[in-house]
């Protein structure tokens, strides 16, 4: 399990398991406990049939990094009684009115793909109120597709907001932000505001990959000096800023990892496994 990245991937998948990509996880799923490092088959009951089943280690990779379903659901129902679940349910969700939940999500998507309006955004700015998290993501998500000035302030807001562990809405709406505003940052005037939000836990380097992979070396480098010069101050400062350096590729210099092997938290300690072994 120590092994680099990709080879302890190959020898998870050689025994059945699959790696979970924590950059992933983390954005999308709300949990009090720790995220799992990879998946594992795990073996059920249909709960209508009694069928023994199996939830394989692939299928819940795409469960909840692909659809994002919570790191804390499990499969309960065989295939055939999932499709006629389905199919039982299917005519009382006919008819307008009849799912509102999902004419609404359908809307906001429209109003997204189109110019905003005076309209579209009051429409936009209830769902931002709404008792559903779904039409708040999917508001959030409109927000960033619009892409005006006054949107990305409004995005930068979400993403910037106090929040503590259990403001799962704050929590919630920063990730829908962060994952909205990565079309809309611009460089050279976000580089520094982007790397700061990274640093301060508020948004993952993986959603914004391509835009912090094309700020100018010796920008980063800047930043990497500075709190590299604090040593032992903020070690969740110097794990994100590794978490960040090790997502667009950079790696620190020699000076830096010498801080690195001997700083005092041992989880910064560890990040040494992720960067070429000619740079420590």
């Amino acid at each position: 399990m120590r092994a680099p990245d990709r080879s302890r991937d190959l020898l998870l998948r050689s025994t059945g398991m699959e790696p979970a990509d924590l950059g992933v996880l983390g954005l999308y799923n709300n949990t009090y406990g720790p995220l799992p490092g990879h998946y594992l088959d795990r073996a059920f009951s249909c709960r209508d049939c009694g069928a023994e089943e199996v939830w394989t280690a692939k299928q819940q990779k795409w469960w909840h990094e692909i659809v994002h379903g919570s790191i804390e659901s499990r499969a309960v129902r065989c295939l055939a009684c999932r499709r006629a679940r389905r199919a039982a349910l299917a005519p009382s969700r006919e008819g307008k009115g009849a799912n509102r939940l999902g004419e609404m999500s359908e809307r906001l998507r429209g109003l997204a793909g189109s110019a905003p309006t005076e309209a579209s955004r009051a429409e936009v700015d209830a769902a931002l109120e709404s008792k559903w998290w779904s039409l708040r993501v999917l508001a959030i998500a409109a927000l960033g597709r619009w892409g005006t000035a006054a949107d990305i302030a409004r995005l930068c807001a979400f993403v910037d907001a106090p929040r503590s562990r259990w403001d799962l809405w704050r929590i919630e709406g920063a990730g829908a932000a962060v994952k909205a505003l990565a079309g809309c940052l611009r460089h050279p005037e976000d580089d520094g505001w982007a790397i700061e939000v990274c640093l301060r836990g508020h948004g993952g380097p993986w959603s914004w990959r391509e835009f912090l992979s094309a700020i100018p070396a010796d920008r980063i480098a800047a930043f990497a000096k500075e709190e590299f010069a604090r040593r032992d101050g903020d070690a969740d400062r110097v794990l994100r800023l590794l978490a960040l350096m090790h997502c667009i590729g950079r790696a620190p210099s020699p000076t830096q990892m010498a801080i690195v092997r001997t700083h005092a938290c041992k989880d910064v300690r560890l990040w040494m496994r992720h960067f070429p072994s000619e740079v420590a």
